[in-house]
This record gives structure tokens, sequence and C-alpha cells, in this order.
């Protein structure tokens, strides 16, 4: 058997090498040698293995539709019933179609599916004893685990193959701690740890010199570890080692003419040259690559790459024309990450060149992109809840299977027992393992309903601060709307950031409030004046406290308390400690509550949603939210007044 293995494997080589000199035709060929009955379904499999690797990236179609070829023919097989070396072999084909397809689907960013498909493929090369190739998707599960932003489970990943690869003694070792090292490098990468990625990355690098040879997927692989390295050398404004490791790229990706990669690490040298002010070396570079075959990522990045050496050179029209050239490649080609740079880059640009209307355009663009990214977190969020519960709910599993099999290896009078007690201990953690889930269930659900609780603005309000941008813009009061825009901007994005956060401190919630009342004043033609109070002796940097839970008052305040006042109101908000308690006050001096209706329907849906908040932060279902009238001497409403505890952390 042995034999006929080695004797597949040379004419899958043979005819990997045969289709090398063919252009399109590669997908014909194999079709025909596939209709071929006389050809064993083994060969068939190595031949579309060997030519995924050799004739196709992981960019293109025809590498997908050649897995699916591949996943189709290996199932057929590995159902039947055949002797256990040719089941191992078609399982281990199996696993590598279910590998390829996790990337496909992580490539997409479905990765329930990408999960699914690279535990199968895990499972498969275990079953086939192909423990080389089940330590290459191991480290393919700890990407995933990374792209979704669970850096802890993804480096746990990396450590057993890490381990195996060094142990190893077969040729392919050093490519294996390469593989697991530049993954380390690229997980540290993402998180800001620039000095243990290019720790990473050298070691990655110590082990390439190893090898005896680099095939031209190894100068390939090399030189992304090399651009890595410059991006964390730029990063820490290390500009010489960012330009050395960047031009070690390029005589990479030259050997084996990836222009692409060229073209990609060029614009980083670009640059590198535009911090350094160097921006005719700068321009020279950037265009040279414009002159490539075009690809979407490449060029794109180097339009975006030209915007930014023209705003730092202040002329804004040819970075006008260059950002919005790269953010119609973008969108062509849903290049998310770069439709967000570009459209950011060029909402500046038109600012700068007194463009508002492209400056407000381009703001409510980078806006959209930033809510879709949002949802995109939620669903992470949702994917790494699911993934939790799966993990634990198989190790429960797990731990039921190894207590069964040792209480079976006891006689029948101590075995039963064993058997009554493990039952009535196993319903007992049982019990409490489903309610501990079920509480980490609905705290995970309530963090996520605070997230979204707290970034939906009103939108009324949104509506009605376009609305006076562009009427301000129309009306050529261009001072005033640059002044509207950036603080609209600048609430906008405090509540994005501020809706990933459970607790914020003080500061940051007076600063918000602040701004917020500032719209609002622009918003009512300066109907009102404002204060905003904390009581002397507060460290408001050292209180912490959930955000967002005074807005919806002070807003019905403005709105509803002083519906009737058309000059000279007064809203006071106050944050004051009462027995080691934290309070809000909010004071307006409008008409005050209707004594027969105590609240509005807007102020109840205002209650009701902060002490929904409030109830989930304290547990406490009895709080309350005190509502008063104000009134002078002669007992005239004056005004009304809203006070409530908030919890806080206090710390130094």
């Amino acid at each position: 058997m042995s034999k006929i293995i080695r004797l597949i494997t040379i004419v899958a080589f043979l005819f990997s090498f045969f289709i090398s000199y063919s252009q399109d035709k590669t997908i014909d060929s194999l079709k025909i040698v596939f209709q071929n009955s006389k050809i064993h379904d083994t060969t068939k499999l190595h031949v579309i293995s060997t030519v995924m690797g050799e004739k196709y990236s992981l960019n293109e179609p025809n590498y997908y539709y050649l897995n699916t070829m591949l996943e189709k023919l290996a199932i057929k097989n590995y159902r039947k019933k055949n002797s256990p070396e040719l089941h191992k072999i078609y399982a281990a084909m199996l696993a590598e179609s279910y590998s390829s397809a996790a990337m496909g689907e992580e490539r997409k960013r479905n990765f329930t599916k990408a999960f699914a498909y690279i535990d199968k493929s895990i499972a498969l090369y275990k079953e086939a004893e192909s423990y080389e190739n089940m330590n290459f998707a191991i480290v393919t599960k700890g990407t995933l685990y990374s792209d979704i932003q669970e850096y802890e489970k993804a480096i746990a990943c990396l450590f057993a193959p890490l381990k195996y690869f060094e142990s190893a003694k077969g040729e392919n070792s050093a490519n294996g701690v390469c593989y697991v090292q530049t993954y380390f490098g690229q997980i540290y990468l993402k998180q800001g740890k620039f000095e243990n990625s290019i720790a990473s990355y050298q070691k990655a690098n110590r082990y390439y010199d190893k090898l005896p040879a680099m095939t031209a997927q190894d100068k390939h692989a090399r030189s992304y570890v090399y651009g890595n390295l410059g991006k964390c050398y730029f990063a820490l404004k290390k500009y010489p080692e960012a330009i050395n490791s960047y031009n070690q790229a390029i005589a990479l990706a030259k050997s084996i003419g990836d222009q692409v990669t060229i073209d990609v690490i060029l614009g980083k040298i670009a640059c590198v040259k535009i911090e350094q002010l160097k921006f005719d070396e700068a321009e020279q570079i950037l265009k040279q690559t414009l002159k490539s075959d075009f690809h979407p990522v490449a060029t794109t990045g180097n339009y975006i790459n030209l915007g930014e050496l023209h705003y730092k050179k202040k002329e804004y029209d040819q970075a006008d024309v260059y950002l919005s050239k790269a953010i119609t490649l973008a969108k062509e080609h849903n290049l998310f990450e770069l439709q967000q740079s570009a459209s950011d880059l060029l909402y500046k640009v038109s600012a700068a060149n007194k463009d508002y209307k492209k400056a407000l355009e381009m703001y409510v663009l980078h806006d959209q992109l930033l809510d879709s990214s949002k949802t995109e977190t939620s669903k992470n969020a949702l994917i790494q809840q699911q993934l939790k519960y799966d993990f634990e709910k198989k190790e429960f599993n797990l731990k039921i299977d190894a207590e069964k099999k040792t209480a079976a290896k006891n006689n029948w009078l101590i075995g039963l027992s064993f058997l009554l007690l493990l039952f009535l201990l196993g319903g007992y953690f049982y019990y409490r393992n489903n309610r501990q889930k079920q509480a980490i269930t609905v705290l995970e659900k309530n963090q996520i309903k605070q997230k979204l609780l707290i970034t939906q603005m009103n939108p009324h309000f949104i509506f009605n601060s376009v609305q006076n941008i562009r009427s301000l813009i129309n009306n050529n009061q261009n001072e005033q709307a640059v002044d509207y825009l950036g603080k609209f901007s600048k609430l906008t994005r405090q509540i994005l950031e501020n809706s990933n956060e459970n607790y914020i401190s003080l500061d940051e919630e007076v600063e918000m409030i602040e701004n917020y009342l500032s719209i609002q004043q622009l918003l009512y033609e300066n109907k009102f004046k404002f204060t905003v109070d904390v009581e002397e002796g507060i460290d408001k940097e050292s209180i912490f406290l959930p955000p967002m839970l005074a807005q919806p008052f002070i807003e019905n305040a403005i709105k509803h308390g002083l519906s009737n006042t058309f000059k000279d109101g007064k809203i006071a908000v106050h944050f004051y400690l009462k027995e080691n308690k934290l309070f809000f006050e909010v004071t307006d001096n409008g008409k005050g509550f209707d004594t027969d209706k105590k609240v509005s329907n807007h102020k109840s849906l205002a209650m009701t949603i902060t002490k929904e908040r409030l109830v989930s932060y304290t547990k406490n279902k009895d709080f309350v939210v005190q509502t008063d009238n104000l009134f002078n001497p002669e007992g005239i409403v004056e005004g009304a007044k809203v006070v409530f505890e908030i919890p806080y952390i206090y710390e130094k």
C-alpha cells in the first residue's frame, strides 16, 4: 500500500507540473481527469489537493471551486467501507477540505460556520492520525478566535502546536514553528503589543533561516513576516528598522514575482517617507505602484496614501481626487476597512478645504460605517457566547463519560451504590451548572442590551442636528456650521466609544453631558442656559458610573419642562454625595409636572429604561426616581426637580 501511495504522490506532482504551464484550462483539464473512471479516487484527490496548493491562492474563486470538488469526492469515499489505511487517507483529505472551507467562511466573516468546519477538520485529522496537519488546523482555529477578538483563546490554541513542532523531527517541523510564531506575531500586532509581536516575528525568521531550501510558498509567508515587522517598527517610530524590514519583504516578493505584495509594501514605505516629511520621495514611490496591474487592495490603499500625502502638503483638491477614487474602489470591492479610512480622511480634507457639504457627506458615510462595525462587534459577541456554551457543554459531557467508565470497573454492589451516588451528585452539579450558565447568559445579554440602549440617540435629535448644519451651510454661516458639526461629531463619537463600556469616569460623563447640552442649546436657539456642577470634594476621575443614565431626564427637562419657555430658561445638573451614596439631580425653571399626570409618556419611558438599567446593575427592583415641583414663596410652581441614586465604583 505504501508503494501505491508514493505512486499517487508522483502522479499528482507530474500532473501539477504539467498544468503549471497551462493558463486558464486547469479546471477543464481536471474535469476530464475526474470523468475518467479508470483513475482511482485517491489519485484524483491527491491531484486536486496538489493543484489547489500550487496553482491557486486563497483569494481566488477557483480555489474554493476545487475545494468543493475535493469535499464531495472525499465524503463519498469516507462513508464507504474501506481498509483502515485507505480510510485514513479519505479522512485526511476530507479534513483538508474542511480546513479550506473554514478559511473561506472566515473571509466571508461567517465565523459560526468557520468554527464548525475547523472543529470537524481537527477531529478528522486526529482520526487519520495525521498529527502534523491536525496541529496546523489548531493554529487556524486560533486565527479565528483572533478575528473575533478572543485573544486569550487564540493564544491558548497556539501553545500546543508550538510544542509539537518544536519537538518534531520531520521536514516540516521548522515550517510549523514559523507558522505558529507568525500567528503569535499577528495576534500581538492586533493587540498593539508591538514589542511582543517583533519578538515572535524574529523567532519565526530564525527558523526560516534553518530551512534547507525555501519554496515559493515559504518566501511568500516570510515576506508577510517582514511586512508586519515593518508595521511594528513604524508604530514605534523606528523608521530605519521599518524601511529595512519592508525592503526585505520586497526582495522576497520580487524573487517569486508577487507584484501585489511589492505594491502594498511600497505603499507602506511611502507612509514612512510621509512621516519623515520626505514628500517628493513618497509621491514618486506611490505613483510607481499605480503603473502596475490593477489590484483592489494595493491600488485602493495607495490612493489613500496619496490622499494623505497631499493632505499633509495642504494640496486639498489633489487629495480630494485620490480619496474619492479610493472610496469608489473600496465600495466596488467591499473593502470595508479601507472605505472607513478613506471617508475619515476625506472628511478632514473637505473641512480643511471649506467644502462643508462634502465634509458632512463624508461624516455621515463614516458614521454609517462605524454603525456597521458595531453590528459586526455585536455579532461577534453572540458568536463568542455560543462558542463558550458549546465548549462548556462538551466539557460537561466528557466529564460524565469519564465518571461512567470509572464506575464500570467496580463490582456490582459497589458499582450500583457508586452509580446512585454519582447520579445524585451529577444531578446536583448539573442543576448548579445550568443555573450558572443561565446567570452568565443573562448577564451577557444584559450587557449587550445596555450597549444597545446607550448607543440609541434620539432619531429626532439626530435629524434636527443634521438639518441645522445644512441650514447653516446654505445660509453661508460656515464658521457656525463647522462649530456645530465639530460638537455633534464629538458627541456621537463619545456615545459610540462609551457604548462598549459598562462604567466610565464621572469626569467623562460630565464632559458628555456638557457637550450634549451645548448642542441642545444651539438646537433650541439659545432659549436656555445651563450649568453642570459636581459637589466640591468629589474626585471625578476616581468615581466610575454607568454611562448615559442622566441624558433621558435632561432631555425631558428641556423638551417638556421648558416647552412654554421662549427665553431665560435654566437647566441645572448636579452630582453630589450623601451618606456615601452618589446622587444625580436635574432642575429646570419651566412649567413643572402636571399634578393630575405626575409624569408624561416621554418621561415614563425614560424612567422605565433607566430603571431597567439600574436594576441590572444593582439588582434592586425597588429603585425609585424622585420627581417634585419647585415652588416660590407664594406657592406658585416655578420649575421641576428629578433626583435618583446612581451606582458607582470608587478606584484610586
